[in-house]
């Protein structure tokens, strides 16, 4: 009996040593077949799971990167680096219709201001939007329209150079779509590189049922030499003509992006990486002839030609080690 006992024993040993090393070697083939499945995007670009997650810790949207052009992935998907930072600002906008002076002087103490906005925590913040059920609405309604805004600027280091990225999502469109601005800008001891610069506006469509695509993506590209880019030393801003709906389709997604890389520009070694990040959304419609400075050290805009209550501004400040 007592051998009969070790020899049971060393059975169920013996059966759990393999069991586990056979659900070991399933996870592992498991995550191995993972790693190597090939991701194929809209417009036609191949990717792993693993090029595909480092251009989301880059800072792209999974929107982005599905739209993206050969060459930006070709740029972007194996940049690999622990040294991230990353900050996210998270508004709910009250937009008020300008003919509607009573309502509008009690939503804003600037009274040529038809914006107010309120800061959220995440939670928050995706909690209104997930529970706002308020549809579309067309310009000529005298009616108040509630929008959810997210701004997020990343720093990524590159090794000696870093990458800085801007991104926006209107996750409940905007009333008002005319010329917005997206800005990042840079502490002094570092320098943007001449044509590393790119940035995209990226949108979702939906269209009447006549059509045989009812959904259709589309984005607009701002490659380093266009002239909706405003440059300085202290950082780039790029000019966004949003998106908007027509009679036959209707806009329900709406998003873009702007990036850059930057390098140190003199002896002084920095302690940290500081991005700021400001999104400038026009309040009314305003001429594509817009000027605008940057400064080191934070998101602030100077307006040439028009007035920043013109605007309603979203900022950010990220911040990796140096």
């Amino acid at each position: 009996m007592k051998n009969f006992k070790i020899i049971m024993t060393f059975l169920i040993l013996t059966l759990v040593f393999f069991s586990t090393n056979s659900i070991v070697d399933a996870k592992s083939k498991s995550k191995s077949q993972d790693k190597s499945k090939v991701i194929v995007t809209s417009v036609g670009n191949k990717l792993t799971k693993d090029e595909f997650d480092n251009l989301l810790r880059m800072g792209f949207t999974e929107l982005a990167i599905d739209q993206m052009p050969s060459d930006i992935i070709k740029d972007n998907k194996d940049i690999i680096t622990d040294n991230i930072g990353e900050s996210t600002v998270y508004q709910e906008v009250i937009e008020q219709d300008s003919s509607d002076k009573l309502s509008r002087s009690s939503l804003s103490e600037d009274n040529e201001s038809d914006y107010h906005v309120v800061d959220l925590t995440k939670e928050e913040y995706f909690n209104k939007v997930n529970s706002s059920t308020q549809p579309e609405l067309s310009r000529a309604s005298n009616t108040t329209k509630t929008s959810y805004r997210r701004l997020t600027t990343t720093v990524s280091s590159l090794g000696k150079k870093y990458r800085v990225n801007s991104k926006f999502i209107w996750d409940k469109l905007p009333k008002t779509r005319s010329y917005d601005v997206l800005t990042t800008s840079i502490d002094s001891t570092f320098t943007p590189v001449p044509g590393s610069n790119y940035g995209t506006q990226l949108w979702t469509l939906g269209h009447k049922s006549s059509n045989p695509t009812p959904v259709t993506h589309g984005s607009a590209k701002y490659k380093s030499s266009s002239k909706t880019w405003t440059k300085s030393g202290a950082g780039y801003g790029v000019r966004m003509n949003l998106k908007d709906s027509t009679k036959t389709s209707q806009v329900l997604a709406l998003q873009g992006y702007s990036y850059f890389d930057i390098e140190r520009s003199n002896s002084v070694v920095p302690k940290y990486v500081n991005a700021y990040g400001n999104y400038s959304h026009a309040q009314k419609n305003i001429s594509s002839n817009i000027s605008y400075g940057l400064s080191f050290g934070g998101p602030s805009i100077s307006w040439g030609n028009i007035s920043s209550k013109s605007f309603s501004a979203i900022t950010t400040h990220a911040r990796t080690k140096y």
